[in-house]
């Protein structure tokens, strides 16, 4: 068979910017002074699969150039992109159509942002009764992989989870459909925001210990725990309670016996029909059998909810969140017949937030397909894990993941033999690392092991979770991590959190002239 001229092309350019990558000189490389036609030669001049087919390197203990960098001082954590005029005309003209289409009982509040996936534009809407609702209205950037719509169908299969953002059917015309998605509103900002809070909260000279308490940073795991279970089973999927007719938000779990018996009823004629010839319940394994991997977690993804007061208990302590922006969501079996596919995957996500999977040196042996590695390209839910794994790295940290990615030995009785990107958590002499759960900092690091193989089972992170944070609980009657004491300060923001959670701050936005132009002209949605 005729080698394909385009994944050809695609290898050689992967294969001549990954040791930028993995040596922490990507910039160098978008630096290069070369022209578009000296970085093709060079790039055709990479060979393929330069150690050879399928013959696994190991890892050795490397020379490391290690920057932790604080949030704070370079701001890393901006998702905001810069927009050309063109493109600033583009999301102009997006806006403005998309606006017109809507019902005058919508009003323009603000802009919430925009990145390389779309445009949030915050609405507020009154019904009959006077009753006020608030959504997100996310329009396509102009370089955006996926249109509004595509995302919402792909963000359905996860209907009904209390820990994924939800997108509301709001009833429009097919042409305001193309233009844009509703999804649920999360006042609380993204997890990017907090970062940066704790961040300068500490670096202003707040002292040595972690300014955020131990029982908020597992509750801030659990969350992320909840969105790993609900990416890999989605309660539409396998969770007896979930109903379609619903706005719903179930707990995601772990499936049980009873969960793994479920399955959607039949309602409709055709439905019965296949339930009676086994149909339904093999479309239902199909579906199951789908193994989500997200491609972009990071904390700008996660986003904040408010503190619920009458819920669950973890949720009166920390508001809830929700994970979002799913453009680059992907069934990863769809991979695994689709070299060019595979290949691509490589750069999905954010610079910086690759995984193992992604940049490991492995791919240097690969032909078409990572068959046979340990990491490269074994993506699973543990990709997932990953992605939240460093998210943790940076709370307890308050730096930015280190860049270029590297890993260090790590060996215990239990653990012998292991290579982790999060070994440096594990630090004592470090007074911030020290006064944080040594329980906490040692699982992340082990979410942060470079093959997938050694990262934790979902049953051992839900166990240490809820040895942790079911009552009894370690934590004492009152004092630090008491439930009073979490209460007080995620509410009022006295002393410990300070306003973390609490009252957001309006996006720095980097862009000022779309901002201004998008502030000052929707206001035609009250009077469309």
């Amino acid at each position: 068979m005729a080698a394909d001229p385009e994944l050809i092309e695609v290898q050689q350019r992967t294969l001549f910017m990954l040791p930028y990558y993995r040596q922490a000189k990507y910039d160098d490389y978008i630096a290069l002074s070369m022209s578009q036609k000296e970085q093709a030669e060079a790039q055709m001049q990479v060979p393929l699969h330069p150690g050879g087919v399928n013959a696994w390197p190991d890892l050795d203990d490397g020379d490391f150039d290690v920057d932790h960098r604080s949030p704070d001082e370079d701001g890393p954590y901006d998702s905001l992109v810069d927009l050309d005029e063109e493109e600033r005309e583009e999301v102009k003209e997006a806006v403005r159509a998309a606006a017109q289409t809507l019902p005058k009982t919508f009003k323009f509040v603000k802009l919430l942002g925009w990145g390389g996936e779309g445009v949030a534009v915050l609405f507020r809407q009154w019904d009959r009764r006077g009753r006020v609702k608030e959504y997100v209205a996310k329009f396509q950037a102009p370089d955006g992989v996926r249109t509004p719509h595509d995302e919402a169908r792909q963000m359905k299969e996860f209907r009904g989870a209390k820990h994924v953002l939800q997108v509301h059917d709001i009833p429009m015309n097919p042409k305001a459909k193309k233009l844009m998605v509703f999804l649920e509103y999360c006042p609380g900002g993204s997890l990017e925001g907090v970062l940066r809070r704790v961040a300068t909260r500490y670096n202003n000279g707040r002292g040595n210990k972690a300014p955020v308490r131990d029982r908020t940073l597992w509750l801030i795991f659990d969350c992320l725990f909840q969105m790993i279970l609900a990416l890999r089973y989605p309660p539409k999927r396998w969770h007896p309670e979930y109903n379609e007719d619903l706005d719903q938000a179930l707990w995601e779990r772990i499936p049980t016996a009873q969960d793994v018996a479920w399955a959607p009823p039949a309602r409709t004629r055709a439905q019965k029909a296949a339930l009676a010839r086994g149909d339904l319940h093999r479309a239902r394994d199909r579906e199951r059998a789908r193994s989500w991997v997200h491609f972009d977690i990071d904390p700008s993804n996660v986003l904040v909810k408010s503190l619920e007061p009458d819920g669950d208990l973890r949720h009166q302590l920390v508001p809830g969140m929700k994970l979002s922006d799913f453009s680059r969501c992907t069934d990863v079996n769809e991979l695994s017949s689709n070299p060019l596919q595979m290949w691509a995957s490589i750069w999905w996500g954010k610079n910086g937030w690759q995984t193992p999977e992604q940049f490991s040196t492995e791919w240097d042996w690969v032909e078409l397909f990572p068959n046979g590695a340990k990491v490269a390209g074994q993506y699973s839910w543990k990709t997932n894990l990953w992605g939240m794994g460093f998210i943790m790295w940076c709370l307890i940290t308050h730096c930015v993941p280190p860049y270029g990615p590297y890993p260090e030995a790590f060996s215990e009785p239990n653990f012998p033999n292991r290579w982790s990107y999060g070994v440096y958590i594990l630090n004592d002499d470090i007074p911030r690392f020290r006064s944080v759960d040594k329980d906490l900092r040692k699982l992340v690091m082990r979410c942060l092991m470079d093959d997938p193989a050694h990262r934790p089972s979902m049953a051992e992170i839900s166990q240490a979770i809820r040895a942790k944070l079911d009552p009894p609980g370690p934590w004492p009657a009152s004092g630090p991590n008491s439930d009073y004491d979490m209460r007080h300060h995620s509410r009022l923001g006295a002393r410990q959190l300070g306003d973390m959670f609490v009252n957001p701050p309006v996006p720095n936005h980097s862009d000022h002239d779309l901002a201004q132009w998008l502030e000052g002209n929707l206001d035609i949605i009250g009077d469309a």
